[in-house]
């Protein structure tokens, strides 16, 4: 079988597993699939960048040994995300503060000034 060919047949599985994927998810009650969120959403970015992007040659043979290769790709996807988070949310609330950002619809709530009104 050629480097082609194996790649097509690894898509063709991706595809297979991503729509059993989501025929389960339809059977899924909204609050499940709530908690399901990050899962679903890297599925979905795991497919997506297979199917685009294709996979490296080196790894086509490997992911072909599975049945759900879009299931243990997703998987590893998690773990490897799933670090502390810790300093990276001290950063964002500090860049927060610090730029002053106001989103459209939220205004700062100065509370010296809303005891002073009442």
């Amino acid at each position: 079988m050629t480097e082609e060919q194996k790649e097509k047949r690894l898509k063709e599985r991706l595809r297979a597993n991503y729509e059993a994927y989501i025929r389960t998810l339809q059977a899924e009650l909204p609050p499940d699939l709530i908690d399901q969120a990050a899962e679903i959403a890297a599925a979905k970015l795991v497919y997506q960048e297979l199917q685009e992007n294709g996979c490296p040659r080196e790894f086509v043979d490997y992911l072909l040994r599975f049945e759900n290769p879009l299931e243990m790709v997703r998987d590893m996807y998690l773990r490897e995300q799933d670090l502390p988070h810790g300093e990276e949310f001290y950063h964002l609330l500090w860049d927060l503060a610090d730029q002053g950002i106001r989103t459209e619809g939220q205004e700062y709530q100065d509370r010296e000034q809303e005891v002073a009104m009442c």
